[in-house]
């Protein structure tokens, strides 16, 4: 899942995505940076679409060349991320 989040996600998932998907053409840049994450609301409801079809598995991909996406992202989401990491078998 594509995402960008703080004051200028929007802008800066733009910049990134346009620059990189540039072979694909216009149409397809302009899919890309529609259906990308940049709000929390959005966030939280791609997930909830994703869990409500059964997926159990969701790669986040951050678009800002700020590392303090990473940040954001656990902040919003908080402890739903480590309370869907299943336990570690041993024995």
């Amino acid at each position: 899942m594509m995402f960008a989040l703080g004051d200028h996600a929007h802008t800066s998932l733009a910049r990134a995505v346009s620059d990189y998907y540039a072979f694909a053409g216009p149409d397809y840049v302009r899919h890309v940076i529609d259906t990308a994450a940049t709000t929390p609301d959005q966030i939280r409801a791609t997930i909830a679409a994703y869990d409500a079809a059964g997926l159990d598995e969701l790669v986040f991909v951050g678009n800002d060349v700020n590392p303090r996406q990473i940040d954001l992202l656990a902040d919003l989401l908080g402890d739903e991320l480590t309370s869907r990491i299943p336990p570690v078998r041993t024995g």
